[in-house]
């Protein structure tokens, strides 16, 4: 796996175009543009986040994103998706784990979210960052009524102990 410099950096209206591009290219029903609008200007409640690749000549692409929601001391991941030609590369980790700092730092206790139950991948990305399966919600996907398992992590268990992130800013050592 070749090592990545990047940027997490809160979402913003000039990254729509891209990350409805990824959006399309990860997921049978994707998000529209006004979904992600709300998700950035539903500042206080949403914090959406987005990865780019770090010291390259003009705006550097953006390889990813996460969509979190704080309620009632509770960080919700709602969409969290890595474009098909940046995976492998631990962008996925790192962008569910500067959400997870997120939320620590916003004082909530757990994360929740949902997750096709024939999401593997994404099941195991969870698992490793401490998500483990709670509910499951049948045939809660519109597009094909796939059942989703809900995921629950306590906030409070640990700190990150590798490499952090300033949520607003870059990667921190």
């Amino acid at each position: 796996m070749a090592s990545v410099a990047f940027d997490i950096q809160r979402m913003n209206r000039s990254d729509l175009s891209e990350v409805l591009e990824i959006e399309q290219a990860c997921f049978t029903t994707p998000w529209s543009r006004s979904s992600f609008m709300v998700e950035v200007e539903n500042t206080g409640r949403s914090y959406p986040l987005v990865v780019r690749a770090r010291g390259r000549e003009g705006v550097a692409p953006l390889m990813g994103y996460v969509c979190v929601w704080r309620v009632q001391g509770e960080l919700w991941i709602n969409n969290l998706a890595v474009h098909p030609s940046h995976r492998r590369r631990g962008l996925g980790t790192r962008l569910l784990q500067a959400a997870l700092d997120m939320g620590r730092k916003l004082g909530c206790e757990h994360a929740l979210l949902e997750v096709r139950l024939s999401n593997q991948q994404a099941r195991r990305l969870y698992r490793h960052q401490g998500f483990h399966t709670v509910g499951l919600r049948r045939r809660y996907y519109p597009d094909d009524l796939e059942d989703a398992l809900v995921m629950s992590a306590s906030l409070r268990l640990r700190p990150t102990t590798r490499r952090g992130h300033d949520w607003m800013g870059s990667e921190t050592r």
